[in-house]
């Protein structure tokens, strides 16, 4: 068996997806088994073995953790001469950051009628969820009464259109990854 494509290093967030990719030829068509650390996981739950009639192999870890670090091998063998060759990967993982507002949002004032904006921005890895809240209460992102913005690169607005007396409360940015979460809040002041 030849490898007409060996495997590459990998580096994978933990609760991501990891795909080690290598393409093998043969004749007779070589049989492929995949190890980790010397160890036989061509069969382990974990892992989801993949090959194509091109001589495509990928071995895919669903969700990366942190045991999931270490050396990755594909082994391919055939009848003809009982060949084995390998290519070789590591999975570093990198650790998740918990959320944390860069800026936070700030008590606004706004007129009857007119609009209210709240910005903030945040970081966290992988990138949070941020949901909105009015005295406690989620904001519904389809409402017709707010606008809610989420960018790439984690600036986030809450828009409050034609504001009214009820608007004047407290409003709450809530950031949550699998790492944690993190808030901040500021009032609307309603003249």
């Amino acid at each position: 068996p030849l490898f007409e494509r060996n495997l590459s290093d990998q580096e994978a967030e933990e609760g991501r997806e990891a795909r080690f990719r290598c393409t093998v030829s043969g004749l007779p068509d070589p049989a492929v088994s995949w190890r980790k650390d010397g160890r036989d996981v061509t069969h382990a739950r974990k892992y989801v073995m993949e090959r194509d009639s091109h001589g495509g192999c990928s071995l895919v870890v669903p969700m990366v953790t942190r045991e999931d670090e270490g050396e990755f091998a594909c082994v391919a063998k055939n009848e003809a001469g009982k060949a084995k060759t390998s290519g070789f990967a590591d999975i570093s993982v990198v650790s998740n950051a918990v959320p944390r507002f860069e800026r936070k949002i700030t008590d606004t004032e706004a007129r009857e009628g007119g609009r209210a904006k709240f910005r903030c921005k945040v970081t966290g890895k992988p990138p949070p969820q941020v949901t909105w809240y009015k005295n406690g209460q989620p904001i519904s992102a389809n409402s017709s009464k707010y606008v809610t913005i989420h960018d790439a690169d984690g600036t986030c607005a809450l828009l409050v259109l034609k504001v009214d007396d009820d608007d004047d409360a407290e409003y709450v940015c809530k950031a949550t990854n699998c790492a944690g979460a993190a808030v901040c809040s500021a009032e609307l002041i309603v003249e």
